[in-house]
């Protein structure tokens, strides 16, 4: 199944920077396959729990963002990269909300 490359915000993923992506999820190629296809589902999950109206391009737009910075970030970092996503989704999030002239969520830190 060929990943989900469009997104209504930038420009869609190009494939060398989408292969450099798979080989930071898993040498594998099915086991990338299936880590990006969860990480997309969840990113939609966060989004919908958000009440976003556009998870899907919300989710698109995180992955061409991190791909943005994949080389960088990939060669820094051999951890799982899935806390990354979860970091740029909420910097999208917060920007997708400036754009329609939504408040901001509350922050969730206690003390």
């Amino acid at each position: 199944m060929e990943p989900r490359p469009v997104s209504c915000f930038s420009m869609p993923m190009d494939q060398p920077a989408l292969q450099r992506l798979f080989e930071w999820l898993s040498p594998s190629p099915e086991e990338a396959q299936k880590k990006y296809e969860a990480i997309r589902g969840k990113l939609i999950t966060i989004f919908l729990s958000r009440g976003s109206a556009v998870p899907e391009a919300l989710a698109d737009e995180t992955i061409n963002r991190v791909l943005l910075g994949c080389d960088e970030i990939a060669d820094a970092n051999r951890e799982d990269p899935t806390p990354y996503f979860y970091s740029v989704a909420n910097l999208v999030y917060l920007e997708h909300l400036k754009k329609r002239g939504a408040p901001p969520p509350p922050s969730r830190q206690t003390r």
